[in-house]
């Protein structure tokens, strides 16, 4: 960890202290010069608590600014885990953010802060996310991320984990917690953040050190997500999924929301059906997104995929819409056994994807 200015030390016990609700950390902000100068006067906290009839809370306040000791160990405890962090009031923060209603006074942060100041691009959607739609968000996350657009996203299975994918050979991925940085929710997800800095790329949450997620730490994470976002990729989701609170604020924040599309009866596209028949984009490529976002999308050399004569029989096979095992050795004058060895090599390859009633599709 640098060694942090004193504006963003105030700043950093400001966000740290648990019984001052939001609104009145940003109102005080709002009345004071910068962060320092709000608890050098300390006028200012009396008299703005005075004009709301809650003269408490600023003898509460005052009392543990009045304490050095306790400063000091509540912001150290609070930058616990991060290895840096992004304040409202610094050179860095993000203005995408900024002009949100309720921006985050403070971004803890673990990784390459310098993809805050790049373009940034989200992709979310459900753990349930059937393969063939976490194969496309995973092709279009790559195809945005070697673009140099960072991608932002959460971390949880289904679409979250396919955008980190995608993203990780260029290491333009943001990763935003529901909880503290240090310690990774869920534990399953601990590798994929692993890898997610050895990349170069960059984990953020608001919340200081110990802090761990609550259901409605979800929602409120995904107005980050939304906001450092010029736009938003929905892959999948229910009409009840958390997904949907992440369209809400990009279209609230007047971002772009762009969907896949889905059949009729499929459940975990309803989200996608709806946004789309009020007003969202539908797209089913990078290039789609790139052109309404006016970014330049660089080709990415495609390596040739080899593939022995039964891969290529089985492949071609289920482009054409076959899947079950029993057609498919019909067709082949394959053996079964065969057939079950050859879709496992053309699963490796990314070739094709197998969805949750385990019927096989054509990725590519």
């Amino acid at each position: 960890m640098r060694q942090l200015t004193r504006e963003e030390n105030a700043l950093v016990f400001l966000d740290s202290f648990d019984s001052l609700e939001y609104k009145h950390k940003k109102a005080l902000l709002d009345l004071a010069k910068s962060p320092y100068d709000l608890f050098a006067n300390t006028q200012i906290i009396n008299a703005y608590f005075e004009s709301i009839g809650k003269p408490q809370i600023a003898k509460t306040l005052l009392l543990a600014l009045k304490n050095r000791d306790y400063v000091k160990e509540a912001i150290s405890n609070s930058l616990r885990g991060a290895d840096d962090v992004v304040t409202i009031v610094s050179d860095n923060y993000p203005n995408e953010l900024a002009n949100i209603p309720t921006p985050p006074l403070v971004l803890y942060a673990r990784g390459n802060v310098g993809l805050l100041s790049k373009k940034k691009f989200a992709i979310v959607g459900s753990r349930k996310t059937l393969a063939l739609y976490a194969k496309k968000a995973e092709e279009i996350s790559s195809d945005l991320s070697y673009s140099d657009v960072v991608i932002v996203t959460g971390i949880a299975e289904g679409a979250d984990i396919s955008a980190i994918k995608g993203a990780l050979p260029s290491g333009n991925i943001i990763s935003v917690f529901a909880g503290e940085v240090g310690k990774v929710h869920p534990a399953s997800a601990s590798e994929m953040a692993r890898r997610i800095l050895n990349a170069g790329g960059l984990i953020l949450s608001e919340y200081p050190s110990g802090v761990t997620p609550r259901i409605y730490s979800y929602p409120v994470r995904n107005r980050i997500i939304a906001g450092l976002s010029i736009g938003t990729l929905i892959v999948s989701g229910s009409l009840t999924s958390g997904t949907r609170y992440t369209a809400g604020y990009s279209l609230d924040y007047g971002r772009e929301v762009f969907c896949l599309p889905y059949g009729i009866g499929a459940q975990s596209g309803e989200i996608c059906k709806s946004l789309i028949k009020n007003g969202a984009s539908l797209i089913e490529t990078a290039k789609e997104i790139a052109e309404s976002l006016n970014i330049k999308l660089k080709e990415q050399n495609q390596e040739q995929i080899e593939l022995s004569e039964k891969e290529k029989i089985i492949y071609d096979l289920i482009r054409g819409g076959i899947s079950d095992t029993d057609i498919l050795a019909e067709r082949s004058g394959l053996l079964i056994f065969e057939i079950i060895t050859t879709l496992g090599m053309l699963e490796l390859k990314g070739l094709i994807v197998k969805d949750l009633n385990g019927e096989y599709s054509a990725s590519k």
